[in-house]
């Protein structure tokens, strides 16, 4: 019974509030979010990378537009659009792509296992409500996407899922000189 209550609020994560996000950030898809004009601050995460040999630092990439996308192995909108965000690494080198697992480790390592990703992928556990809050997501939704300029405030951010056209108009708005 209680697997059945987890499944159940795991597909009202990813369905119920990132579909109605969604719609809403469709809407102002040119422009950035209320919430990421709003952040000026610089922001700062240090998480273990999801095999656990080491911490990685947003201050590490320094001067390096950046994207976030937060994902479960249990929301499918997280595992659609896994191949296009793997593609959008390839397309724009000079960003540093980022995933964080709001899932547990094992779970993430084995959905991780069938998908061909390129770009580090750390891992949030316990954490991420409070994590993705601070990045812009109040509901924490999945899946969450964010762009971050070079000094690494938030410029764009979506929750639901996102195509490349988005990331791409989100990416030469947000970072037009590392294009």
């Amino acid at each position: 019974m209680r697997a059945l209550a987890v499944m159940v609020s795991a597909l009202v994560l990813c369905f119920g509030l990132g579909t109605a996000n969604a719609m809403d950030a469709e809407s102002t898809q040119a422009k950035p979010s209320p919430s990421a004009q709003a952040h000026d601050k610089v922001l700062e995460l240090e998480l273990a990378e999801l095999d656990g040999t080491q911490i990685l630092r947003l201050a590490d990439y320094a001067g390096t537009p950046m994207v976030l996308n937060f994902w479960g192995s249990f929301c499918p909108p997280c595992v659609a659009e896994m191949p296009m965000l793997h593609q959008q690494a390839l397309n724009f080198p000079g960003v540093q792509f980022v995933g964080i697992a709001v899932d547990d480790r094992l779970k993430a390592r084995a959905f991780l296992q069938s998908q061909t990703v390129t770009y580090p992928q750390l891992l949030a556990p316990g954490q991420s409500d409070g994590i993705m809050r601070r990045f812009g997501d109040k509901t924490g939704a999945l899946p969450y996407t964010v762009v971050l300029d070079v000094r690494h405030r938030l410029c764009a951010s979506k929750a639901g899922g996102i195509d490349s056209n988005w990331l791409a108009d989100s990416l030469r708005r947000c970072a037009p000189s590392n294009l």
